[in-house]
């Protein structure tokens, strides 16, 4: 397939050429499968993370006032790393949730598991009760976040955020401890 600069890309894909983004697919695809894979993906994720920096990219480009200050290749493949920092970041705090919270079983069976799917939603009725500060500063420190960024984020001085998160913690344990309904 014939090569196209970096403008005739940034027009075939406002005009939705299919010759464009095909070029695109075949050209740019396994740079972001060699990322995706390198930072512990696999081939489903690396498609994933390019159709979702394409989609970022024409919704860009549809804005009128759109330039691109670098190769059309690095542009994406920014876009797509980010995506796939920022999915494994979200992922990092779900196994920590389940790390500290859920215990984990050599053997799961059914008693096991819905004793498992049980504590997931008492944890959560009970964590969706806390304050939106309260929630924000647990999953910023499950993040293993420093204190320090973590009061930069929220707009708080450190020692703030150390005795908010001992007492939101200690709050939640409460809650789900003194669980009325014995859920």
């Amino acid at each position: 397939m014939k090569p196209f600069t970096d403008q005739q890309l940034i027009e075939g894909l406002k005009k939705r050429n299919n010759h464009v983004v095909q070029f695109i697919l075949e050209e740019y695809l396994p740079m972001i499968e060699y990322m995706v894979e390198k930072m512990g993906g696999s081939t489903e994720d690396a498609n994933d993370i390019f159709q979702e920096s394409l989609i970022i990219i024409i919704t860009k480009i549809d804005k009128e006032a759109f330039v691109l200050s670098a190769r059309f290749s690095t542009y994406l493949y920014a876009i797509a790393k980010n995506l796939w920092l920022y999915q494994q970041k979200k992922q990092k705090v779900a196994n920590k949730y389940e790390e500290n919270f859920i215990p984990e079983f050599e053997k799961p069976h059914f008693a096991e598991k819905y004793d498992k799917d049980l504590k997931q939603k008492i944890f959560k009725y009970y964590f969706d009760q806390l304050s939106e500060v309260c929630q924000n500063i647990l999953k910023l420190y499950w993040l293993e976040l420093p204190v320090k960024e973590i009061a930069s984020k929220l707009g708080k001085k450190e020692g703030y955020i150390r005795t908010r998160k001992s007492g939101c913690k200690k709050k939640l344990i409460e809650l789900i401890i003194n669980n009325p309904d014995k859920i």
